[in-house]
């Protein structure tokens, strides 16, 4: 719940949270 109240409060910052994880893995590999 606590994830959704910050999406819905400021669903960019998640998107770019998201983002940064998927190149991490990227740049891992």
């Amino acid at each position: 719940t606590t994830r959704k109240a910050v999406n819905k409060e400021n669903p960019g910052k998640y998107l770019v949270i998201r983002n940064i994880e998927m190149t991490s893995k990227r740049f891992k590999k």
